[in-house]
């Protein structure tokens, strides 16, 4: 019998220090993704950050415009709260620009920007939950633009609907060059 409690008494000091040493880490531990959508922030920050866009840099529009909308859905769905995690997103999202674009949207700007963006949203209990994209749809008389139709999801808000343009650089890479928030197709 006193050995039984002498083994109890060990397993529960055991069982102390693990947790002792859990708590510790997960306090200690930077918080980069909102508590509840940590597993989906993971996921979607790791399938971001997978793509060289340096050296491989996607082929087909349809690649740039889900890299795309994934990294919005990390700025603009509550996933991410690390202010340098949203910084790095910001360079990644850059680099999917037009030098069009750029010109105009210096990289500090942009970051302030999204920061203002997001609070006023989430204020407002306005959350991008998800998108869906259409086909490529290509004018025909200018091989060199594309554009996608694209309905954003929002909690609070319902559904938005957008136009995505992108154009082809000097290198032949499809960049994003501009997007418009479009009317609901009634027919839909």
């Amino acid at each position: 019998m006193a050995i039984g409690i002498v083994i109890l008494a060990l397993g529960l000091i055991a069982l102390s220090s693990i947790l002792f040493f859990a708590v510790t880490v997960w306090q200690t531990t930077p918080k980069l993704f909102e508590t509840s959508k940590r597993s989906i922030g993971k996921e979607l920050y790791e399938k971001v950050t997978a793509v060289d866009l340096d050296n491989s840099y996607p082929d087909a529009p349809e690649d740039v415009m889900d890299l795309y909308l994934n990294i919005l859905r990390l700025q603009y769905g509550k996933i991410v709260v690390d202010d340098d995690l949203m910084r790095q997103l910001v360079g990644i999202q850059r680099k999917l620009y037009s030098d069009e674009l750029l010109a105009g949207n210096a990289e500090d700007a942009q970051y302030a920007e999204l920061i203002r963006a997001t609070t006023k949203l989430y204020e407002n209990k306005i959350i991008l939950t998800g998108a869906d994209r259409s086909g490529v749809i290509y004018p025909p008389t200018q091989p060199e633009l594309c554009y996608f139709t694209v309905r954003q999801y929002n909690s609070g808000y319902g559904a938005t609907m957008w136009e995505y343009y992108l154009q082809k650089d000097a290198d032949g890479r499809w960049k994003l060059h501009s997007w418009d928030m479009i009317a609901e197709n009634s027919g839909e």
